[in-house]
């Protein structure tokens, strides 16, 4: 009958979704995430996500240097992960012509688009006195910092020289705490 038929296609298309509960909101939305992770350790301090596109880990990590430096935390968790397994991300990448056809060569005059890649990283950062009292095993350490947008570039998606190097400029200055001419 059409009424077993019709129970039948229900209960194929509910055994291919997830349940919804309490928790299917939040893993959809992105600025969860940081919620989650504070909720899950149980942090007190500002936690957001930041979309910067190929640099959301600098923004993340240039907010928490921020934020060290100006003495609102004394702990920073800067992440951040990247995941574009949805179709729609090749799709829209090949069409405007952002992905390479051929191969990766970052810095390079044989450049000719980019290769989508995957990956996550964590950083634990705290001011450089504290750690070296509290004798926490350093790493590495962060002297300066330095952003920059690629302004009217060829293309949204086509880097700049003059924008990355006003980036170095603007994180050799920081480091060095002294003014340098940004003009080259």
């Amino acid at each position: 009958s059409s009424h077993t038929i019709l129970d039948g296609v229900s209960r194929t298309l509910e055994s291919r979704f997830h349940e919804v509960t309490e928790d299917t909101l939040p893993n959809t939305l992105s600025n969860f995430l940081s919620a989650r992770i504070s909720h899950t350790f149980g942090f007190n301090g500002p936690n957001f996500t930041s979309d910067a596109a190929c640099a959301s880990s600098m923004a993340a990590i240039q907010n928490a240097v921020d934020a060290l430096r100006t003495r609102r935390v004394d702990l920073a968790i800067a992440g951040s992960a990247s995941s574009s397994t949805d179709i729609w991300t090749y799709v829209g990448f090949s069409k405007s012509g952002a992905l390479s056809p051929d191969l990766s060569c970052p810095f390079d005059e044989r450049a000719n688009g980019f290769v989508i890649g995957e990956g996550a990283g964590v950083l634990l950062l705290k001011r450089l006195e504290d750690a070296v009292r509290e004798d926490d095993p350093i790493l590495g350490i962060i002297a300066g910092i330095g952003t920059s947008s690629d302004g009217g570039a060829k293309g949204i998606t086509a880097p700049n020289a003059e924008g990355q190097a006003l980036a170095l400029k603007r994180a050799y200055r920081d480091a060095l705490g002294a003014v340098i001419p940004l003009a080259p």
